[in-house]
């Protein structure tokens, strides 16, 4: 009998779900989003609840066998793939539970996509503060990184808005987890690239909203003009969403600039004062006003884009956290030092956050209070990969030497040392939670190394 089949005979005895050991099955889970990194599972299994995935745990602490989640599959440097072990397939797992409609929470399974939670919670006049611009990625998946959106300038990241978690743990143990309860795995399963625990459940918090948004676009001839406006618009707290990115126009930048308020921030008034704030802008466009579930659900990408059904592309990406005064130079000179190629093919998108809105120890940040999100995510055929990631791990290193940060999402290839520099003063109890809560080393991925 083979090692497969002898290890799928004896999960099959002891879960209630799938087991699946076919080529297919494997195979379709063995890619991630960056289309750049293949890593094979030995089988998946397919979670009916819990109890699966304790049983899942325990049986692989007692076989030697590795463990690795993966729902979406939106990481693009091979976080959630599993090499010859067995790969939980999160995808689908839970569901939305319940809303407390007083406490303003919501309990969801961690295999929900964002989009059925913000529906569910659009319905009873609720939405999560912080919601990404993919709203396809699942709970659990941005619970492992970090989750940052057109908000996280306000509200922080979604870290910071989960306020429990159900975890099983490397002892196979079911544990409902919060600042009150398990703290310390709370906290480091929070961000913690699935490596202290499977998370299985989370109860998120919810706010209310007004019945439209209300929204304007300018256009900046410079970064340097857009952050003097985004810097007040983000330090007032009166815009709810902002977001910037750059159009490529006759191979030089273009930066535009969207910010929307929704009538919960005040009636028209507290928009056109914002808009009067935009003064670096060269141009400000008419102010559109859209139904609020619109504005939330109808702005994300409803299907699958073509190039990711091509297995002839790949797009890796890279997602830097700058403090606001450095992005200023880094971000043009980067994007000028790119062959002209490069630059026409990828998406360049800007978040903003302020340093004082993140609580959660394992999203680590720039020790500055405004900081700006760089995501690039070129997209070119497979026979640039090798060119593509040497200029995205440049990019990385520069970065970090002027005090960036990378934020974990995109394709990251760190060795060991740059993991610990990665996490700085906090490695070692990162490294003493990690013998803790994962005893056996059971939770690995092909990319994450602690």
């Amino acid at each position: 009998m083979s090692h497969i089949t002898s290890l799928a005979t004896d999960l099959r005895r002891i879960v209630r779900g799938q087991v699946l050991t076919d080529d297919t099955s494997r195979q379709r889970r063995a890619c991630d989003f960056g289309r750049l990194h293949q890593h094979t599972p030995a089988l998946v299994v397919v979670p009916s609840n819990v109890n699966d995935i304790a049983a899942i745990v325990r049986f692989a602490a007692r076989a030697d066998v590795k463990v690795t989640t993966q729902a979406a599959a939106h990481s693009q440097g091979g976080q959630s793939l599993s090499d010859d072990g067995v790969l939980i397939d999160m995808h689908g797992f839970g569901r939305v539970e319940a809303i407390d409609d007083d406490g303003a929470t919501i309990d969801v399974g961690t295999g929900v996509l964002w989009r059925d939670v913000a529906e569910a919670a659009l319905a009873c006049g609720l939405i999560p503060p912080v919601l990404t611009d993919n709203l396809f990625t699942t709970v659990g998946g941005t619970a492992s990184v970090g989750g940052i959106g057109f908000s996280s300038h306000r509200y922080g990241i979604q870290l910071d808005q989960h306020v429990a978690l159900e975890i099983v743990s490397g002892d196979g143990e079911i544990r409902w987890c919060s600042l009150e309860e398990h703290p310390d795995l709370f906290l480091h399963a929070l961000g913690g690239l699935g490596q202290f625990g499977i998370v299985t459940k989370a109860r998120h918090r919810l706010r209310r909203h007004g019945q439209y948004v209300r929204q304007s676009v300018a256009a900046y001839r410079t970064l340097d003009a857009l952050l003097d406006d985004v810097r007040r618009l983000a330090n007032d707290d009166g815009a709810d969403f902002v977001r910037a990115g750059a159009l490529m126009v006759g191979g030089e930048p273009m930066w535009a600039l969207a910010m929307e308020t929704d009538s919960s921030s005040g009636e028209e008034t507290t928009h056109d004062a914002l808009r009067r704030q935009l003064g670096n802008a060269s141009r400000i466009g008419t102010t559109k006003q859209l139904p609020y579930a619109d504005f939330v659900l109808g702005e994300r990408a409803t299907e699958t884009p073509k190039w990711q059904r091509d297995a002839a592309v790949v797009a890796p990406g890279l997602d830097l956290l700058l403090p606001d005064d450095v992005a200023r130079t880094f971000i043009p000179d980067l994007m000028a030092s790119l062959p002209p190629d490069v630059r026409e093919h990828s998406k360049f998108l800007l978040l903003f956050l302020r340093r004082s809105r993140l609580t959660r120890p394992m999203f680590m940040a720039p020790d500055s209070e405004n900081l700006v999100l760089l995501t690039m995510e070129p997209v070119m055929s497979r026979d640039r990969a090798a060119e593509l990631m040497t200029i995205l791990d440049n990019a990385d290193r520069q970065g970090r030497a002027v005090g960036g940060v990378r934020y974990l999402a995109g394709s990251v290839r760190y060795d060991d040392a740059q993991w610990r520099e990665h996490y700085g003063a906090h490695w070692d109890d990162i490294t003493r939670a990690k013998r803790e809560w994962d005893p056996h080393g059971l939770f690995v991925s092909s990319a994450v190394r602690f």
